[in-house]
Protein backbone atom coordinates (compact mmCIF):
# COMPACT_ATOMS: atom_id res chain seq x y z
CA UNK A 1 0.00 0.00 0.00
CA UNK A 2 1.37 3.12 -1.34
CA UNK A 3 1.23 6.67 0.89
CA UNK A 4 1.10 9.72 -0.71
CA UNK A 5 1.45 13.54 0.65
CA UNK A 6 -1.33 14.63 1.24
CA UNK A 7 -2.48 11.65 3.09
CA UNK A 8 -3.53 12.03 6.59
CA UNK A 9 -0.31 11.49 8.63
CA UNK A 10 -2.14 12.53 12.23
CA UNK A 11 -4.89 13.94 13.67
CA UNK A 12 -4.79 16.45 16.51
CA UNK A 13 -7.50 17.58 18.63
CA UNK A 14 -7.99 22.19 18.90
CA UNK A 15 -10.10 24.56 20.10
CA UNK A 16 -11.07 22.97 23.47
CA UNK A 17 -10.79 26.24 25.21
CA UNK A 18 -13.60 28.08 23.16
CA UNK A 19 -15.80 24.96 21.78
CA UNK A 20 -16.07 21.29 21.90
CA UNK A 21 -12.86 19.96 20.52
CA UNK A 22 -11.73 19.34 16.52
CA UNK A 23 -10.09 16.55 15.45
CA UNK A 24 -7.71 18.22 12.77
CA UNK A 25 -6.74 15.75 10.06
CA UNK A 26 -2.86 16.55 9.11
CA UNK A 27 -1.26 15.37 5.69
CA UNK A 28 2.19 14.04 5.97
CA UNK A 29 3.43 16.76 3.27
CA UNK A 30 1.80 19.73 5.72
CA UNK A 31 3.12 18.64 8.51
CA UNK A 32 6.61 17.74 6.87
CA UNK A 33 7.22 20.97 4.50
CA UNK A 34 6.07 23.25 7.70
CA UNK A 35 8.53 22.18 9.42
CA UNK A 36 11.21 22.25 6.73
CA UNK A 37 9.83 25.48 5.99
CA UNK A 38 10.36 26.22 10.07
CA UNK A 39 13.66 24.92 10.72
CA UNK A 40 15.86 24.91 7.73
CA UNK A 41 14.47 28.35 5.88
CA UNK A 42 13.79 30.53 8.86
CA UNK A 43 16.11 28.99 11.75
CA UNK A 44 18.82 27.89 9.57
CA UNK A 45 18.76 24.70 11.81
CA UNK A 46 21.95 22.78 11.67
CA UNK A 47 23.19 19.17 12.90
CA UNK A 48 25.13 21.09 15.29
CA UNK A 49 21.92 22.73 17.17
CA UNK A 50 20.06 21.41 20.39
CA UNK A 51 16.02 22.30 19.77
CA UNK A 52 14.45 22.43 23.14
CA UNK A 53 10.27 22.38 23.43
CA UNK A 54 8.27 22.42 26.74
CA UNK A 55 5.47 20.84 24.78
CA UNK A 56 4.41 17.23 25.26
CA UNK A 57 4.24 15.14 21.83
CA UNK A 58 0.34 15.46 21.12
CA UNK A 59 1.02 18.89 20.54
CA UNK A 60 1.27 20.51 17.24
CA UNK A 61 4.23 22.18 18.71
CA UNK A 62 6.17 19.51 19.55
CA UNK A 63 5.88 18.20 16.34
CA UNK A 64 7.03 20.65 14.31
CA UNK A 65 10.30 20.89 16.18
CA UNK A 66 10.74 17.07 16.46
CA UNK A 67 10.55 17.13 12.59
CA UNK A 68 12.08 19.91 11.83
CA UNK A 69 15.14 18.57 14.29
CA UNK A 70 15.03 15.21 12.22
CA UNK A 71 15.37 17.17 8.83
CA UNK A 72 18.78 18.40 9.70
CA UNK A 73 19.74 15.67 12.16
CA UNK A 74 19.85 17.93 15.07
CA UNK A 75 19.01 16.94 18.65
CA UNK A 76 15.44 17.48 20.16
CA UNK A 77 15.34 18.12 23.85
CA UNK A 78 12.09 17.86 25.61
CA UNK A 79 10.21 17.31 28.79
CA UNK A 80 7.35 14.95 30.08
CA UNK A 81 5.97 17.80 31.65
CA UNK A 82 6.68 21.23 31.59
CA UNK A 83 7.91 22.19 35.34
CA UNK A 84 9.88 25.60 35.47
CA UNK A 85 12.67 24.81 37.34
CA UNK A 86 13.42 21.95 35.72
CA UNK A 87 13.53 23.57 32.57
CA UNK A 88 15.60 26.10 33.44
CA UNK A 89 18.41 23.03 34.77
CA UNK A 90 17.71 20.90 31.57
CA UNK A 91 18.18 24.64 29.48
CA UNK A 92 21.61 24.94 30.95
CA UNK A 93 22.97 21.39 31.05
CA UNK A 94 21.89 19.78 28.11
CA UNK A 95 23.37 23.85 26.32
CA UNK A 96 20.34 24.20 23.84
CA UNK A 97 20.62 26.41 21.23
CA UNK A 98 17.19 26.87 19.77
CA UNK A 99 14.06 26.83 22.30
CA UNK A 100 10.38 26.82 21.22
CA UNK A 101 8.66 28.04 24.90
CA UNK A 102 5.59 30.60 23.15
CA UNK A 103 3.12 30.47 25.45
CA UNK A 104 2.83 33.01 28.11
CA UNK A 105 2.12 30.62 30.30
CA UNK A 106 5.01 28.86 29.86
CA UNK A 107 7.34 32.10 29.28
CA UNK A 108 5.97 33.47 32.81
CA UNK A 109 6.64 30.59 34.50
CA UNK A 110 10.00 30.60 33.76
CA UNK A 111 11.10 34.50 34.37
CA UNK A 112 9.21 34.31 37.96
CA UNK A 113 10.93 31.08 38.59
CA UNK A 114 13.32 31.99 41.64
CA UNK A 115 16.53 30.13 39.65
CA UNK A 116 16.20 32.36 36.68
CA UNK A 117 18.04 35.06 37.34
CA UNK A 118 21.01 31.96 38.36
CA UNK A 119 20.52 30.09 35.11
CA UNK A 120 23.18 30.50 32.48
CA UNK A 121 21.49 31.03 29.01
CA UNK A 122 23.97 32.17 27.39
CA UNK A 123 24.02 28.95 24.83
CA UNK A 124 20.71 29.76 23.05
CA UNK A 125 21.37 31.46 20.15
CA UNK A 126 17.62 31.85 18.96
CA UNK A 127 14.46 31.48 20.73
CA UNK A 128 10.69 31.72 19.76
CA UNK A 129 9.59 34.09 22.46
CA UNK A 130 6.95 36.07 20.88
CA UNK A 131 7.12 39.24 22.59
CA UNK A 132 5.08 40.85 20.83
CA UNK A 133 2.01 39.29 22.55
CA UNK A 134 3.64 38.71 26.08
CA UNK A 135 2.79 40.40 29.25
CA UNK A 136 4.74 43.54 30.20
CA UNK A 137 8.30 42.74 31.55
CA UNK A 138 9.19 39.14 30.01
CA UNK A 139 10.76 40.61 27.21
CA UNK A 140 13.18 42.79 29.44
CA UNK A 141 13.59 39.64 31.42
CA UNK A 142 14.99 37.36 28.72
CA UNK A 143 16.75 40.05 26.62
CA UNK A 144 18.83 40.97 30.19
CA UNK A 145 19.35 37.13 30.45
CA UNK A 146 19.74 36.24 26.75
CA UNK A 147 21.54 39.64 26.02
CA UNK A 148 23.05 37.77 22.57
CA UNK A 149 20.38 35.70 21.44
CA UNK A 150 18.22 36.59 18.62
CA UNK A 151 14.37 36.54 19.68
CA UNK A 152 11.80 35.91 17.14
CA UNK A 153 7.80 35.91 16.64
CA UNK A 154 5.62 33.45 15.75
CA UNK A 155 1.99 33.28 14.48
CA UNK A 156 0.47 29.94 13.62
CA UNK A 157 -1.91 27.09 14.97
CA UNK A 158 -2.40 23.49 14.90
CA UNK A 159 -4.91 24.07 11.39
CA UNK A 160 -1.94 25.08 9.61
CA UNK A 161 0.43 22.23 10.59
CA UNK A 162 1.90 24.25 13.28
CA UNK A 163 3.87 27.72 11.46
CA UNK A 164 2.04 30.04 9.51
CA UNK A 165 4.43 33.31 9.90
CA UNK A 166 7.70 33.80 12.04
CA UNK A 167 10.50 36.52 11.99
CA UNK A 168 13.29 36.35 9.04
CA UNK A 169 16.49 36.34 11.79
CA UNK A 170 18.06 39.18 10.09
CA UNK A 171 15.31 41.81 10.46
CA UNK A 172 15.39 44.57 12.28
CA UNK A 173 15.09 43.70 16.19
CA UNK A 174 12.36 46.29 16.99
CA UNK A 175 10.09 44.14 14.11
CA UNK A 176 10.72 40.73 15.38
CA UNK A 177 9.84 41.76 18.82
CA UNK A 178 6.61 44.06 18.06
CA UNK A 179 5.41 41.93 15.07
CA UNK A 180 5.24 37.95 14.54
CA UNK A 181 7.04 37.60 11.59
CA UNK A 182 6.00 37.28 7.62
CA UNK A 183 4.60 34.26 6.12
CA UNK A 184 6.63 30.65 5.40
CA UNK A 185 7.15 30.13 1.36
CA UNK A 186 4.27 28.80 -0.06
CA UNK A 187 1.66 30.12 2.46
CA UNK A 188 -0.89 32.97 2.09
CA UNK A 189 -2.04 35.69 4.62
CA UNK A 190 -5.41 37.77 4.49
CA UNK A 191 -6.93 40.14 6.81
CA UNK A 192 -10.49 40.59 5.92
CA UNK A 193 -13.99 41.95 7.44
CA UNK A 194 -15.55 39.42 8.88
CA UNK A 195 -18.90 40.82 8.45
CA UNK A 196 -18.04 41.43 4.26
CA UNK A 197 -15.47 39.09 3.82
CA UNK A 198 -13.79 42.03 1.91
CA UNK A 199 -9.67 43.10 2.45
CA UNK A 200 -9.26 45.75 4.59
CA UNK A 201 -6.47 48.33 4.40
CA UNK A 202 -2.93 47.76 5.42
CA UNK A 203 -2.49 48.02 9.19
CA UNK A 204 -5.50 47.66 9.97
CA UNK A 205 -7.62 44.82 12.31
CA UNK A 206 -9.68 41.93 10.55
CA UNK A 207 -9.98 37.82 10.74
CA UNK A 208 -6.76 36.38 9.43
CA UNK A 209 -7.66 34.04 6.54
CA UNK A 210 -4.81 31.59 5.66
CA UNK A 211 -4.36 29.14 2.51
CA UNK A 212 -1.32 27.37 1.51
CA UNK A 213 -0.15 23.65 1.43
CA UNK A 214 0.39 23.30 5.00
CA UNK A 215 -3.41 23.26 5.62
CA UNK A 216 -5.37 20.83 7.93
CA UNK A 217 -7.45 18.27 5.52
CA UNK A 218 -10.91 18.51 7.28
CA UNK A 219 -12.40 18.09 10.81
CA UNK A 220 -12.70 14.62 11.30
CA UNK A 221 -16.58 13.45 11.44
CA UNK A 222 -17.31 17.22 10.89
CA UNK A 223 -18.35 18.46 7.56
CA UNK A 224 -19.91 21.10 9.03
CA UNK A 225 -17.04 22.71 11.01
CA UNK A 226 -14.93 22.08 8.03
CA UNK A 227 -17.63 23.90 5.45
CA UNK A 228 -17.63 26.77 7.75
CA UNK A 229 -13.95 27.31 8.58
CA UNK A 230 -12.51 26.38 4.86
CA UNK A 231 -13.91 28.43 2.09
CA UNK A 232 -14.57 27.05 -1.84
CA UNK A 233 -10.84 29.28 -2.72
CA UNK A 234 -9.15 27.01 0.01
CA UNK A 235 -9.20 30.38 2.48
CA UNK A 236 -9.28 29.31 6.45
CA UNK A 237 -10.82 31.24 8.03
CA UNK A 238 -8.72 31.47 11.73
CA UNK A 239 -11.28 33.10 13.75
CA UNK A 240 -8.24 35.29 14.60
CA UNK A 241 -8.11 39.35 14.60
CA UNK A 242 -4.94 40.77 13.36
CA UNK A 243 -3.23 43.01 11.20
CA UNK A 244 -0.62 43.03 8.31
CA UNK A 245 2.01 45.85 7.86
CA UNK A 246 3.54 47.28 4.86
CA UNK A 247 6.08 44.34 4.71
CA UNK A 248 3.66 41.62 5.16
CA UNK A 249 4.60 41.07 8.90
CA UNK A 250 1.53 39.97 10.76
CA UNK A 251 0.48 40.84 13.97
CA UNK A 252 -2.12 39.08 16.28
CA UNK A 253 -4.96 40.91 19.24
CA UNK A 254 -6.62 38.02 19.55
CA UNK A 255 -9.83 35.86 18.88
CA UNK A 256 -12.77 36.53 17.50
CA UNK A 257 -14.89 34.89 19.97
CA UNK A 258 -12.67 36.65 23.08
CA UNK A 259 -13.80 39.97 21.73
CA UNK A 260 -16.61 41.41 24.27
CA UNK A 261 -19.30 43.48 23.19
CA UNK A 262 -19.45 46.65 26.07
CA UNK A 263 -22.41 49.07 25.72
CA UNK A 264 -22.08 48.42 21.83
CA UNK A 265 -18.47 48.93 21.96
CA UNK A 266 -16.30 45.82 20.56
CA UNK A 267 -13.17 45.50 23.49
CA UNK A 268 -10.59 42.98 23.04
CA UNK A 269 -9.76 40.88 26.18
CA UNK A 270 -6.54 40.38 25.30
CA UNK A 271 -6.13 44.23 25.03
CA UNK A 272 -7.24 44.39 29.05
CA UNK A 273 -5.28 41.70 29.62
CA UNK A 274 -2.14 43.26 28.29
CA UNK A 275 -2.42 46.29 30.50
CA UNK A 276 -3.50 44.29 34.01
CA UNK A 277 0.10 42.66 33.09
CA UNK A 278 1.55 46.20 33.45
CA UNK A 279 0.96 46.25 37.49
CA UNK A 280 4.07 45.44 39.35
CA UNK A 281 2.09 42.82 41.39
CA UNK A 282 0.38 41.01 38.30
CA UNK A 283 1.79 38.13 36.98
CA UNK A 284 -0.72 36.79 34.74
CA UNK A 285 -4.62 37.97 33.63
CA UNK A 286 -7.65 36.77 31.86
CA UNK A 287 -10.68 38.86 31.06
CA UNK A 288 -13.76 37.39 30.17
CA UNK A 289 -17.37 38.68 29.67
CA UNK A 290 -20.33 39.07 31.47
CA UNK A 291 -24.12 39.95 31.40
CA UNK A 292 -24.67 43.92 32.51
CA UNK A 293 -28.19 44.80 32.68
CA UNK A 294 -27.48 48.34 31.29
CA UNK A 295 -23.97 47.72 28.99
CA UNK A 296 -25.23 44.29 28.21
CA UNK A 297 -21.51 42.82 29.07
CA UNK A 298 -18.41 44.33 31.35
CA UNK A 299 -15.26 42.76 31.54
CA UNK A 300 -14.24 40.54 34.71
CA UNK A 301 -10.77 39.76 35.14
CA UNK A 302 -9.07 36.92 37.01
CA UNK A 303 -5.41 37.78 38.42
CA UNK A 304 -2.50 35.78 39.54
CA UNK A 305 -0.21 37.69 41.54
CA UNK A 306 3.62 37.54 41.31
CA UNK A 307 5.00 35.10 44.20
CA UNK A 308 4.80 37.04 47.65
CA UNK A 309 3.04 40.12 45.79
CA UNK A 310 -0.14 41.79 47.31
CA UNK A 311 -2.79 43.50 45.78
CA UNK A 312 -6.50 44.21 46.28
CA UNK A 313 -9.37 44.44 43.69
CA UNK A 314 -10.07 48.28 44.23
CA UNK A 315 -6.20 48.90 43.58
CA UNK A 316 -6.60 46.84 40.22
CA UNK A 317 -9.50 48.37 38.95
CA UNK A 318 -8.50 52.16 39.90
CA UNK A 319 -5.18 51.16 37.68
CA UNK A 320 -6.86 50.98 35.05
CA UNK A 321 -9.55 54.17 35.50
CA UNK A 322 -6.07 55.79 35.36
CA UNK A 323 -5.29 54.81 31.89
CA UNK A 324 -7.81 52.80 29.61
CA UNK A 325 -11.22 54.05 28.70
CA UNK A 326 -14.13 53.59 31.02
CA UNK A 327 -15.91 51.06 29.01
CA UNK A 328 -12.78 48.80 28.88
CA UNK A 329 -12.53 49.06 32.85
CA UNK A 330 -12.97 45.30 34.75
CA UNK A 331 -16.09 45.65 36.71
CA UNK A 332 -15.21 43.01 38.72
CA UNK A 333 -11.94 41.08 40.00
CA UNK A 334 -11.11 37.86 41.18
CA UNK A 335 -7.75 36.22 42.07
CA UNK A 336 -6.50 32.94 41.54
CA UNK A 337 -3.51 30.59 42.11
CA UNK A 338 -3.79 28.11 39.47
CA UNK A 339 -5.72 28.01 35.92
CA UNK A 340 -7.89 25.51 34.15
CA UNK A 341 -5.32 24.67 31.12
CA UNK A 342 -5.34 22.87 28.17
CA UNK A 343 -1.61 21.48 27.10
CA UNK A 344 -0.46 25.22 26.99
CA UNK A 345 -3.68 27.69 27.15
CA UNK A 346 -6.13 28.41 29.67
Amino acid sequence: MRVSVRDPGLMLYTSGTTANPKGAVISHEAMVRNSIALGRQRYRLTAEDRFWSPLPMFHIAAILPIVASFDVGAAYLTMSYFDAGVALKMLEKERATVTYPCFITIMADLINHPEFENTDLSGVRLMNSNFAVQPPGIAEAMQKAMPDTIQVGTFGMTETAGTVCTSELDAPLERRITRLGTPLPGMEVRIVNAETGEDVPTGERGEILVRGYSLFEYYYKDPVKTKEAKDDDGWYHTGDVGSLDEDGSIMFYGRTKDMLKVGGENVAAAEIETFLARHDAVKMAQVVGVPDARLGEVAAAFIELKPGATAEPEELIAFCKDEIASFKVPRYVRFVTEWPMSTSKI
